[in-house]
C-alpha cells in the first residue's frame, strides 16, 4: 500500500480578523513546516511565493508541488458568488453568536477553500506521480491542533 498526503496552505488573511480569531500566517507556516517533515509522499498545493519554503524543507524525490494562487478559488464565479452571497447574509451569520466574527463569515476565501478540498484531492489523484494506492487530504496547518506523531 502506498499512501500520498495531499495538502495545501494559502494566506487567506486571517491576520486581519478580530482578537480571538486572528492568526499571523507565520503561525501556519511553522505548523506546515512540521507536516513537511513527514517521509510520506506529498502532493502540495501552494502559492508561488511559498514554493521555495517547501523546496527548502522537502526531499523533492517524493514531493509534487502544484502552484495554485489563492485567486484560483474564484475560478467558478457562479459558485464563488453564491458562497459570498450566503456568507454576507445576516440571516446566515446571525444564526449563532460566534458565527458573525468567525473565519467562515469574515474571510472571503475561507469557505471557497474549504469547499474545494475534495476537488483538489481529485486533481491530485489524476496528477499523482507516485502511483499511490491511497491519497489522503491533510490540512497544511493540522499540527496546530494535532501532534505530528
Amino acid at each position: 500500500m502506498s499512501v500520498t498526503i495531499v495538502t495545501g496552505i494559502w494566506d487567506i488573511k486571517r491576520n486581519e480578523l478580530t482578537v480571538g480569531w486572528n492568526r499571523k500566517f507565520d503561525h501556519y507556516l511553522r505548523n506546515f513546516e512540521k507536516l513537511l517533515k513527514s517521509e510520506d509522499n506529498m502532493i502540495i498545493y501552494i502559492e508561488e511565493q511559498y514554493k521555495s519554503f517547501v523546496e527548502e524543507r522537502r526531499n523533492l524525490d517524493n514531493t509534487k508541488i502544484i502552484v495554485r494562487e489563492v485567486d484560483w478559488f474564484k475560478n467558478n464565479s457562479v459558485i464563488f458568488n453564491k458562497i459570498q452571497e450566503i456568507r454576507n447574509n445576516p440571516d446566515w451569520f446571525n444564526q449563532v453568536g460566534w458565527l458573525s466574527e468567525s473565519t467562515q463569515a469574515k474571510l472571503e476565501m475561507y469557505n471557497p477553500l474549504v469547499m474545494s478540498k475534495m476537488f483538489l484531492l481529485n486533481d491530485a489523484a489524476l496528477l499523482d506521480p507516485f502511483n499511490s494506492s491511497h491519497l489522503v487530504w491533510v490540512d497544511g496547518g493540522l499540527t496546530n491542533t494535532v501532534q505530528i506523531g
